[in-house]
């Protein structure tokens, strides 16, 4: 289960919801996604549902917390809201062992469309998690 925005609500409030009710969800952490609802101190500071998270998104954006409209637009990591060194600071103190998915607009209707621009997004993301 993924941390989706939401408009009625704290998305980390519905996390702790449903870890009371089932306790062996395993969870994805879109990390942009935390940002945008303005709750990544947060999650950041909560070590229960820590315990059950077992794969990050890596992606960032551009605009102010909880405006839809900025949400859909991707920059590379760390050029955006999304305070990556924060993030990676995090998951090396915990050692985190999961699994890592990078989000990115590099890619379009014929295939990789800035091989570049991938690598650089790749690199900044493999220098900062090992």
């Amino acid at each position: 289960m993924e941390n989706t925005p939401s408009v009625s609500g704290s998305v980390l409030g519905y996390l702790e919801c449903i870890l009371q009710n089932f306790p062996d969800q395993r969870f994805t952490i879109d990390v942009r996604h935390t940002t945008f609802q303005d709750e990544a101190d947060a999650l950041l500071a909560h070590p229960y549902i820590w315990g059950n998270v077992k794969h990050i998104h890596i992606s960032d954006y551009v605009g102010p917390p909880h405006d839809f409209a900025s949400l859909g637009h991707f920059c590379p990591p760390g050029m955006g809201n999304v305070r990556f060194d924060r993030w990676f600071s995090f998951l090396k103190e915990t050692r985190f062992t999961g699994s890592y998915t990078l989000e990115s607009n590099c890619a379009g209707a014929h295939g990789i469309e800035d091989p570049e621009a991938l690598k650089v997004w790749l690199d900044f993301i493999r220098a900062n998690i090992a």
